[in-house]
């Protein structure tokens, strides 16, 4: 009877007939060899930064990067991913904090000057200004002073 029980809880209903450990095999093969090549990245950042930069921050990018990849490789599911989540998570508030400060330089550099030399030297080319004494607004070309006005050729080829 004893055996029964034991039979009996190592089965477990698929419905979908796949394979999941082969799943799960293929799921820590993919976080691992993503890790693997974060690691080398981060290798080689640590690398030019302790050659060129800073030979303390150099060794402490080294001593990150090694340990993600021993996390990885050692506890994918439990603690890797974990950390990489917090990660992406804490990377999106930096990546949308850092748009929001060069945006406003941006604007407070370039368009605020900018706007303000416009409305120095403002000039009224449309007259929207209201004119009681004025019969039309349109203005009157001369012949003499744009010969090519009115003509045609100048309605059908206008570049």
């Amino acid at each position: 009877m004893a055996s029964n029980a034991q039979n009996a809880s190592l089965t477990v209903w698929n419905p979908s007939g796949v394979d999941r450990s082969a799943r799960a095999a293929k799921k820590l093969k993919q976080i691992r060899t993503g890790a693997a090549l974060q690691g080398a990245i981060g290798l080689i950042l640590a690398l030019v930064i302790y050659l060129f930069l800073s030979k303390i921050f150099g060794v402490i990018v080294c001593s990150i990067a090694l340990l993600l990849t021993v996390l990885a490789f050692c506890a994918p599911i439990a603690v890797y991913t974990p950390i990489k989540g917090g990660l992406a998570r804490l990377s999106t508030i930096v990546g949308t904090t850092i748009s929001f400060v060069v945006l406003l330089a941006l604007y407070c550099l370039f368009f605020v000057p900018f706007g303000l030399l416009f409305r120095r030297g403002r000039r009224n080319k449309l007259s929207l200004d209201f004119a009681a004494e004025r019969s039309s607004y349109w203005i009157d070309r001369n012949a003499s002073s744009e010969p090519s006005s009115g003509k045609k050729k100048n309605y059908e080829q206008q570049f």
